[in-house]
C-alpha cells in the first residue's frame, strides 16, 4: 500500500476496529470506518478527528449485505484517495455448547464473522487489482487454531479465514495484492469486557508468558505493518499475537 491511500476498516465503532482507525489515522492515511453502530461511529468519528493526520468518514454498513458492503468499499475508493488497505474488524461472538447448537446461532455466527469478511475482501480485491494493489488485512483468532468451551461455530468461521486468507494470497499476489490474517488472543475490549472483568491477574499466568491481555494498541501496530511496512513477500500468514499463548503449554498448578 502506498502512503495517502485510504484504508477501510469494517467493524470500526469500538474495539480492535475503532483502534486500527486511530493508528492509521495518525499516520495520515484517510481513513472510512463502517460498522452498524450509527452512535458509535459518530463517537469513533469525533474522537479520531481530534487526532487525525488524513480525513475520517464513516460509512453505516451491514457486512452480511452484499449491497452495503459494496456501497462501503465505492465510499471508500472515491474522491482524490484510492482505496489501499481494507481491514475486517467486525464479528460477534456468541457461546453455545456443541449440543446445544441451532441453525440460528450457526448462522448468524458465520454470516457476520465469515461471509461478512469474504464480501468486504472481494469487494475490496476487485478496488484494488483494477487501481494500483494494496493490503488486505483479515481478523482471525486464536480460536481458529485452539479450542474453547462452546466456541464451535466462532471457531470454525475463524479458522476458515485464516483458509481464505492463502486462498485469495494466491489468486490476488498477481495483481500486488498482499493478504494476511490476523488472529489475536485475548484483548481489552468491549467483546470480551464481561469475561475479563473481575478476572485476578492470576488467572493470565496459565494463558499466557505476557501475564495479560493485549490492549488493542497493540494489535492496530501489527495492522499498520502489514498496511504500510511489511515487504511484499509477506502474504498467505496468519500472524498469532497471543501473548504467546499459542506457544505455551500450561502446567499444573
Amino acid at each position: 500500500m502506498n502512503e495517502g491511500m485510504t484504508v477501510a476498516v469494517t467493524g470500526g465503532a469500538s474495539g480492535i476496529g475503532l483502534a486500527v482507525a486511530k493508528t492509521m489515522a495518525a499516520k495520515g492515511c484517510p481513513v472510512v470506518i463502517g460498522d452498524l453502530d450509527v452512535a458509535g461511529l459518530e463517537a469513533a468519528k469525533e474522537e479520531i478527528s481530534v487526532m487525525a493526520k488524513g480525513s475520517i468518514s464513516t460509512y453505516e454498513v451491514d457486512v452480511t449485505s452484499e449491497e452495503q458492503v459494496e456501497g462501503f468499499i465505492a465510499a471508500a475508493d472515491s474522491g482524490e484517495s484510492r482505496l489501499g488497505c481494507l481491514v475486517t474488524c467486525a464479528a460477534i461472538y456468541r457461546t453455545c455448547a456443541f449440543d446445544e447448537l441451532d441453525g440460528e446461532t450457526w448462522d448468524a455466527t458465520a454470516n457476520v464473522n465469515l461471509r461478512g469478511t469474504v464480501l468486504a475482501a472481494a469487494a475490496a480485491s476487485r478496488r484494488m487489482r483494477d487501481g494500483e494493489g494494496g493490503s488486505i488485512v483479515l481478523f482471525s483468532s486464536i480460536d481458529s487454531l485452539i479450542s474453547e468451551p462452546a466456541t464451535a461455530a466462532y471457531s470454525a468461521a475463524k479458522a476458515a479465514i485464516n483458509s481464505i486468507a492463502r486462498s485469495m494470497a494466491v489468486d490476488l499476489s498477481k495483481h500486488k495484492i498482499a493478504v494476511n490474517a490476523i488472529a489475536p488472543g485475548w484483548v481489552l475490549t468491549p467483546m470480551t469486557e464481561e469475561d475479563l472483568t473481575g478476572m485476578p491477574e492470576s488467572a493470565f499466568a496459565v494463558v499466557n508468558p505476557l501475564l495479560r491481555a493485549a490492549r488493542p494498541e497493540e494489535i492496530a501496530e501489527v495492522v499498520r505493518y502489514l498496511a504500510l511496512d511489511a515487504p511484499a513477500f509477506l502474504t498467505g500468514s496468519t500472524l498469532f499475537v497471543d501473548g504467546g499463548q499459542s506457544a505455551m503449554a500450561p502446567m499444573p498448578a
